[in-house]
């Protein structure tokens, strides 16, 4: 598999075309991660990321989007770590990885 991140973002791709897009390095067991584009509700989830559908779908709202909030539970210190991200050439790096893991498979 092959994984980037910008900021706290993280995105991965592995050689079965499994996506996942995860925020923080560390974040505290059982606690929810989020995503927030401008004024919009929060995309929250208690799992580690997003996974499958989900995540292709999010991962085209990112590419679309210019900036995302980011908002996770650091592990152990347990406070929240709050960051904004630009989005610029999301979509450059996600075509990278993607041709990375296929060039591994090979």
């Amino acid at each position: 598999h092959c994984s980037t991140n910008k900021d706290d973002l993280w995105v991965s791709w592995f050689d079965n075309s499994q996506l996942i897009i995860s925020i923080g390095s560390k974040p505290a067991p059982g606690s929810q991660i989020a995503l927030r584009f401008g004024k919009e509700a929060p995309l929250t989830t208690s799992e580690k990321g997003w996974y499958g559908e989900p995540a292709i779908k999010l991962l085209q709202r990112l590419i679309a989007e210019k900036r995302v909030a980011t908002r996770y539970r650091n592990w152990p210190a347990n406070i929240d770590i709050d960051k904004e991200t630009e989005l610029f050439g999301l979509k450059e790096v996600f075509d990278f990885l993607k041709f990375a893991v296929a060039q591994k498979a090979n």
